[in-house]
């Protein structure tokens, strides 16, 4: 999410509904907008096991407004053993069962509209655990190795690597994607080695990287991919790497479609540009950018494609207008 959006006020964050509510003030002549706003919205909390926590949504208007909540985009009920709504919507969580996830309050005012709140993540305090861990490769020198490291935390800034227990070094062939895996082109003697993804106190297990001799009489393979792209959901205005890397011989290029078109990647402006040998990463995306991306690998054996969806998510916005007068012609 790029800096400022979430603090942006609360006018450029909700999403309101209009219903037919406008009314016309006799005395004034002008159009009268009911009050209805939120007051409070829910923020980011780390809580630690088995402690309680409340997540912030009050709201004004007349007569009240109804407050519900939604759990990872699923509506929450009440009563709850587990949580409860208090008086003046903010939501209680006991502790007493697993609670992390992202939040959001749903407020509505009947004849008026409904406001969407900032979304909120509650997470579990303590270290970071691995979604996904790196494992053992052999491939051809000269290939590229991929080593998977994914935690459960927003940003592979938190990985570092270590080749045999030490810290990595690395060079212009090495690259830790935004996922935090780690990338090595162009692979030689030098990176036969065991190698470790570390995330604040943990440490994965060792895999290693052995390597083949590339001889000359070498039959020839076909592109087969290392990582293939997920779909994505990302806020106008961040940025998005899509992930891509393939293996074969002769080592496959990697190019990029979008809605089957090829992606010219030296005809596009500045924002669209390569992380580490094939990914495909958009700075500062604008609703342009949505719609179907295919990661094609091709050697003179055979084209590889797999494609993903990008989604482009706006910040609700309400632009409230300057009241202007409103005559009424006697007759």
């Amino acid at each position: 999410m790029p800096p400022g959006v979430k603090s942006q006020t609360t006018m450029r964050n909700f999403l309101l509904m209009l219903l037919p509510s406008l009314t016309l003030s006799l005395q004034t002549g002008q159009w009268d907008f009911p009050e209805f706003f939120l007051v409070d919205e829910p923020r980011d909390v780390t809580v630690h096991s088995d402690k309680p926590a409340v997540l912030d949504c009050s709201a004004r208007g007349q007569p009240p407004p109804e407050i519900k909540w939604k759990k990872d985009g699923i509506l929450l009920d009440f009563p709850n053993s587990a949580r409860r709504l208090l008086s003046n919507g903010s939501l209680y969580l006991d502790g007493t069962k697993e609670q992390p996830g992202v939040y959001q309050c749903i407020v509505t005012l009947p004849g008026v509209g409904t406001i969407l709140s900032t979304t909120a993540r509650l997470k579990a305090a303590g270290e970071p655990k691995f979604v996904l861990e790196p494992s053992s490769l052999t491939v051809f020198q000269t290939q590229t190795a991929v080593f998977q490291c994914t935690i459960d935390h927003p940003t592979s800034s938190y990985v570092s690597w270590m080749k045999n227990d030490r810290p990595l070094q690395l060079d212009h062939r090495m690259t830790i994607l935004p996922s935090g895996s780690l990338e090595i082109t162009d692979v030689n003697i030098g990176d036969r080695a065991g190698y470790r993804c570390s995330a604040g106190s943990i440490t994965s297990r060792q895999a290693d990287l052995k390597l083949q001799a590339l001889v000359s009489n070498a039959d020839p393979e076909p592109p087969t991919f290392l990582v293939i792209p997920t779909s994505k959901s990302v806020i106008i205005g961040g940025d998005v790497t899509l992930e891509c890397s393939a293996n074969g011989l002769p080592q496959p290029a990697i190019t990029w479609l979008r809605d089957g078109r090829l992606l010219e990647m030296d005809h596009l402006d500045t924002r669209y540009g390569k992380t580490g040998f094939g990914s495909l990463t958009i700075k500062s995306v604008k609703l342009g950018d949505e719609g179907g991306y295919q990661c094609r690998a091709e050697n003179t054996e055979d084209s590889l494609d797999t494609g993903v969806e990008l989604e482009i998510v706006v910040a609700p916005a309400f632009n409230k207008k300057t009241r202007q007068p409103c005559f009424v012609r006697k007759r």
